[in-house]
């Protein structure tokens, strides 16, 4: 990662496609430029081919299960709340009701392709910023970061705001609203609240309510949205870190350690110390 706060990079198959989603810490456009990719982010799956793009945030979990031989994706990457910030400056405030620019990620995560222009736009910033991170003797990389990616906003605001003209995105009050906010609360507070109860108070509509908006946008109930984000979170903290797993029991705001092997082992099938334990041994294979 860049000391600047963003950078560029070329994903191929060589080293995209990995065996465990990844979760990643940073805001992400990303084109295919050759080939097609299997690509699931959470639990979506998308075919991704030539000129889609796709928009990753932090704390998604990424996984490029497959791509074929060409496959090749160029990615532009944040990792600095504060470089977007202030690119974001007097630009989003227009969405203000819809929480943050979070939902735009979450609504827009679907893969769309807008042809050879887009590809074309797309990699002219993409060329130019590898130029800029490029060069050793700029003093201002950040400040033409900022530059770069508030026309990059701009261009996602002029996106947004044609869809609200259209009467295509829905308000903030509408069923796809209130299922786009449980879904930035899911990603905020999954770890310490597990019962549908907790999204749907905090939404200020019923549990029935919010189950029927998932089944609709989702096709999962909430209370299924809630438990494979959780078992997603928790077999990713088991695989990626040292933590024990009474640690992660008190981290995952279970009772005990046996209350969350229980748990686990009821939707995996094993146990979390079987399951690091084949990670492992898978890894040293």
């Amino acid at each position: 990662m860049e000391d600047c706060g963003y950078g560029v990079r070329l994903l191929t198959s060589f080293d995209a496609v990995t065996d465990h989603p990844v979760e990643v810490d940073y805001f992400a456009m990303s084109l295919c430029t050759s080939g097609t990719a299997s690509v699931t982010v959470n639990l979506d799956k998308y075919s991704i081919k030539p000129s889609d793009m796709l928009f990753f945030a932090p704390n998604d979990f990424v996984h490029i299960e497959a791509a074929t031989v060409d496959f090749a994706m160029k990615q532009i990457y944040v990792t600095s709340v504060d470089l977007i910030r202030e690119a974001a400056t007097h630009i989003l405030s227009f969405i203000k009701d819809v929480d943050s620019s979070r939902t735009f990620f979450i609504r827009e995560r679907e893969s769309y392709s807008k042809g050879e222009r887009i590809m074309a736009d797309f990699c002219t910033i993409y060329d130019f910023l590898s130029l800029v991170l490029a060069n050793e003797n700029s003093t201002s990389k950040y400040e033409q970061g900022v530059c770069i990616f508030r026309c990059l906003l701009l261009a996602l605001r002029d996106k947004i705001s044609a869809r609200y003209r259209q009467g295509i995105t829905e308000s903030v009050s509408s069923a796809l609203g209130y299922f786009n906010r449980f879904v930035i609360l899911l990603s905020e507070h999954c770890k310490e609240h597990h019962e549908v109860s907790y999204y749907a108070g905090e939404l200020h509509v019923t549990a029935q309510y919010l189950g029927r908006i998932c089944r609709k946008y989702d096709g999962r109930g909430a209370k299924e949205i809630i438990t494979d984000t959780l078992i997603l979170q928790m077999k990713s903290t088991i695989k990626n870190t040292e933590k024990s797993l009474k640690e992660i029991s008190y981290e995952y705001n279970f009772p005990n350690f046996s209350f969350m092997s229980r748990f686990f082992r009821r939707y995996v099938g094993i146990t979390p110390s079987e399951f690091r334990a084949r990670y492992r041994e898978g890894a040293q294979g």
